[in-house]
């Protein structure tokens, strides 16, 4: 499994009709499946997934394609919280849902809110489901963090992550019981090749909560959460001598 696979199975997928497949058209930084994910000098591999909702618009996509970074508030926010928590570790950006939506969608919120036939959303998101485990069959992510309220809700299902978070009210309360959890929730996904991938979850704010410094510094917070978990679980990774 490479990212060609990965690029060849985004193309398997049945979008519906308001969501258009993309592939790593942005050749700078940026999120999966915009981008290739991860930054040109680190291997996501067996590092931490951070898993947004979607890419966003295509117009958004088409306007960075080509040597271009991502520039959306987004990923400006990645850079000014998780790239300085997380400095020098293998992350891997990327999203659950693929493909970007089209116009006139707007670019945020809720995907499933804007997708007319319950049948094609429900292929889709199944079939993103399945893609996820191509993710981390690729990528054998150690920790997953999954950002943002549709995603908390989606994925809380038992039978995606089975987290639990769906029972707290609010994206505060279910951040305040993962502080208390700590590293206590994995997943294990069952691949292709017969083995299994057990990996550490967690949830974190989007980073596009809210706005404004007071904000940031919220988001800033949870990246640090997030590193400390990391350095944490590699520590409890590496061999004892």
């Amino acid at each position: 499994m490479n990212t060609v696979d990965l690029k060849r199975e985004l193309f398997d997928i049945p979008y519906p009709d308001e969501v258009a497949p993309i592939s790593l058209g942005i050749l700078g930084k940026g999120f999966f499946p915009g981008a290739v994910g991860s930054l040109p000098h680190l291997a996501g591999r067996g590092g931490l997934l951070l898993l947004g909702q979607d890419f966003g618009r295509t117009d958004y996509y088409e306007s960075r394609c080509g040597d271009n970074d991502e520039f959306c508030t987004t990923w400006t926010n990645v850079c000014r919280t998780y790239q300085i928590a997380l400095e020098g570790q293998p992350v891997w950006y990327s999203n659950y849902l693929m493909g970007a939506r089209k116009p006139p969608l707007p670019a945020t919120g809720d995907l499933r809110k804007y997708i007319h036939s319950a049948m094609q959303w429900e292929r889709f998101e199944a079939s993103c489901w399945k893609f996820l485990h191509a993710q981390i069959e690729y990528q054998r992510p150690q920790l997953i963090v999954v950002l943002g309220g549709p995603n908390r809700l989606r994925l809380s299902n038992i039978n995606r992550l089975a987290t639990g978070w769906d029972r707290y009210p609010t994206e505060t309360a279910t951040v305040n019981a993962c502080v208390q959890q700590g590293l206590s929730q994995s997943r294990t996904f069952p691949l292709r090749d017969g083995t299994a991938h057990t990996t550490k979850l967690t949830y974190a704010f989007h980073p596009c909560y809210g706005q404004g410094t007071a904000k940031l510094e919220l988001i800033a917070k949870d990246a640090q959460r997030v590193a400390g978990y990391w350095l944490r679980l590699i520590s409890e990774l590496l061999p004892s001598t």
